[in-house]
């Protein structure tokens, strides 16, 4: 086990949180080899980054090391516990606490994703705070939607092939979504810049000026033509 937060340490994996995604991925903290080779679900035999790309949610099968990439398609990643790793057993007690429950809602709640899907039964309960099963949560933070997955590490692998159709179930949820559209900061500037030249207000008529600029769509990857924790 590896405890950042003793040795004054950031997190053992930094985040991967932008305003407008459609799902961000938790689960309760890093797996030993996640956070020797600095990378979410790094563990060689975890289904994460397969699912993901068999649910068509990313367009290819991404490597570990790849996780910031999943931003483009509007996903996103963290953990309960953000400064402890290990298996869930060898977690400090109240590592997944009410806490770092509290930690967690308060960035959902400033992300504001679609939805935030939980990728084992313990990690959704441990938040949730009551026993749950698969599938959508009827609890909210803000706007964001709660599901809870069945785990992709190999220590859950007994149950894999009669549950993994949840995996598939939230990525069809989010497809049914509107749309998000996530700006980068120089297109939020400008298209600030357009809709109120200098010297002018915004109408107070109710009636807003016509926006320009850019936008980038932040959507969930489309098929082609062709195609418990991390414990890692």
């Amino acid at each position: 086990m590896r405890d950042t937060a003793a040795s004054g340490r950031s997190h053992v994996l930094p985040d991967l949180l932008q305003p407008g995604l459609r799902i961000v991925f938790c689960g309760t903290a890093a797996g030993n080899v996640s956070a020797a080779r600095g990378a979410y679900y790094a563990h060689p035999q975890n289904r994460f980054w397969s699912a993901l790309h068999a649910i068509r949610l990313t367009p290819r099968q991404l490597r570990p090391e790849e996780y910031p990439e999943m931003l483009q398609w509007g996903l996103g990643l963290t953990d309960i516990a953000k400064h402890v790793s290990g298996m869930d057993r060898e977690l400090p007690l109240g590592a997944l606490g009410r806490e770092a429950g509290a930690a967690l809602k308060a960035k959902i709640a400033a992300a504001e994703p679609a939805w935030l899907a939980f990728t084992s039964l313990n990690a959704g309960r441990r938040y949730l705070g009551r026993a749950a099963g698969f599938g959508e949560q009827p609890e909210r933070i803000g706007r964001t939607r709660l599901w809870l997955l069945p785990s992709p590490s190999p220590t859950a692998g007994w149950n894999w092939e009669s549950n993994k159709h949840w995996w598939r179930m939230l990525a069809d949820e989010a497809r049914l979504a509107a749309p998000a559209v996530v700006l980068t900061q120089a297109e939020a500037v400008a298209r600030e810049a357009t809709a109120c030249p200098a010297g002018q207000r915004p109408s107070r008529s109710g009636a807003r000026p016509r926006r320009g600029g850019r936008r980038r769509r932040s959507s969930i990857a489309q098929p082609v033509d062709q195609q418990g924790d991390h414990a890692s």
